[in-house]
């Protein structure tokens, strides 16, 4: 009989408390509210690389501070990585400096081979027109000779000007062949030192990424929060992208809001809200940064023992950093 009472007081308890929880969702203040979460802010720690576990500096649930260390990890493979980097580098520097140096040749090697066979049109041109003025003052001199004056009609200024002027159209090809080899090899050199540029910038950016990595080996808090779970042991090999641990920010900022989809409030983003916590007396001013396109469930916390599952709008809130609410607790949203 004794326990069949305190059965019966424990059943009229909760039905009380489920009549006071529903009367507080719909009643509260005479003002329209929204159930909602504060949403948990996880930082996950994972690495890009398959990496050994080493160290291990913190446990679940332990507070953290930035700077604090967490972990230490070794990757085999990556001092090999960046040592090869390192080497492509310098021989790809090697070789843009190889290509200044063998087009530079070709400059020279072009600049004495022109200048050379300049200087012997010029030398035959000179020759000719020397010839030519000779032939001239003598024709003016011997110029009643018969046999003289046969050798000119032959041999007269108008067959070596023909020779001077092929010349002169030789040395005039000579000079536009070298202006364009000049612009050939110049323009030959800009193509490989941008091919050199473009490789050497990628060769540097994935050097940078391996120091980093190299540096990220070892893993410091970066925020003030608490330790989730840690998901990995000494000497264990983590694949890629697996979460080695979590860390769960000190003061969460963001609240996920559930408005039942038969409840329909002009929300916008910039509206100020209140944030009250369902369980004690605290609440903070927020602004709705967010709201959903989506119908969603609420999340089991939320749900109502007995009811059908609500289905409602995400609605997503800031608050300030710097608040008293837990990760994970649930709140209400009251409208102002």
């Amino acid at each position: 009989m004794h326990n069949l009472k305190n059965k019966l007081f424990y059943v009229a308890w909760v039905v009380v408390v489920i009549i006071l929880l529903l009367v507080s969702y719909v009643f509260k203040d005479s003002r329209e509210t929204i159930m909602a979460i504060v949403e948990p802010q996880r930082m996950a720690v994972s690495f890009l690389k398959p990496v050994e576990v080493k160290e291990i500096y913190v446990i679940p649930g332990q507070e953290v501070k930035p700077g604090d260390k967490l972990l230490r990890v070794d990757r085999p493979d990556l001092v090999m990585d960046l040592v090869k980097k390192e080497n492509d580098l310098k021989s790809l520097l090697a070789e843009k400096k190889w290509a200044r140096e063998d087009i530079n040749k070709k400059l020279q090697v072009l600049e004495i081979e022109t200048s050379t066979k300049r200087t012997k049109l010029e030398a035959d041109i000179g020759r000719l027109k020397a010839v030519m003025e000779g032939n001239e003052n003598l024709a003016r001199e011997f110029g009643e000779l018969a046999n003289y004056r046969d050798t000119l009609n032959r041999y007269g200024s108008g067959y070596f000007q023909v020779e001077i002027d092929a010349l002169q159209r030789e040395k005039q090809l000579l000079n536009d062949y070298y202006l364009a080899e000049i612009r050939r090899l110049n323009s030959s050199l800009d193509e490989k030192l941008e091919l050199f540029t473009i490789k050497g910038g990628q060769l540097e950016k994935e050097i940078a990424e391996l120091k980093q990595e190299e540096i990220n080996l070892m893993q410091y808090a970066k925020t003030e929060g608490t330790v989730g779970n840690v998901y990995a042991e000494i000497n264990e090999l983590v694949p890629p992208y697996n979460t080695v641990l979590s860390i769960y920010a000190a003061n969460p900022s963001i609240i996920k809001a559930y408005m039942n989809e038969l409840n329909k409030y002009p929300l916008k983003p910039g509206d100020k809200v209140q944030v009250e916590s369902m369980n004690r007396y605290y609440s903070i001013e927020g602004e709705v940064i967010e709201v959903g396109s989506r119908i969603v469930e609420f999340p089991e916390r939320l749900h109502i023992q007995g009811l059908v599952k609500p289905r409602g709008q995400e609605i997503f809130i800031t608050i300030p950093a710097e608040n008293n609410f837990l990760n994970g607790e649930s709140v209400f949203v009251i409208l102002e």
